[in-house]
């Protein structure tokens, strides 16, 4: 987890259409993790990740956390606990677990070393608007509300 690369490689894993969905959330999750505790030089952990990965999660985070494919296979399945190999839940998970990534990142690069997220973030939702495309809908609140 601390070789170079790594974040990197996760991000493609995620990323990429032909990796199951499962594996595809599970890198996304590890991704997370790698961001949590690697992307700012803390006391106590020697390592942080390297720059030109930064720079390299930073293009491409936000494109998994828009992914179209998800977001269609989230509208047209109900919401379900269990996630298997096929389910849209897994599908989902990716797209929502990157968008966490995107936030994380932004909160410790933004101004400063990301400032082009803010268009970045406009400019996708406009081209999800002029294709008609809409986010997925918010997963029910867990617990449900008592009735």
């Amino acid at each position: 987890e601390t070789q170079p690369g790594f974040s990197a490689h996760l991000l493609q894993l995620a990323a990429s259409p032909e990796v199951p969905p499962r594996e595809r959330w599970l890198a996304v999750v590890y991704l997370k993790n790698q961001v949590t505790r690697f992307w700012q030089k803390r006391s106590g952990i020697p390592y942080e990740i390297d720059a030109n990965e930064k720079a390299a999660l930073r293009a491409g985070i936000l494109n998994v956390s828009l992914d179209e494919d998800d977001k269609i296979a989230v509208q047209a399945a109900p919401f379900r606990l269990a996630a298997s190999a096929g389910d849209p839940l897994a599908q989902r998970s990716v797209s929502r677990q990157s968008a966490v990534v995107v936030a994380k990142i932004v909160r410790a690069d933004f101004p400063r070393a990301w400032p082009e997220i803010v268009h970045q973030i406009i400019q996708a939702a406009e081209q999800c608007a002029a294709a008609g495309s809409t986010p997925p809908d918010p997963a029910p609140p867990w617990p449900p509300a008592a009735a």
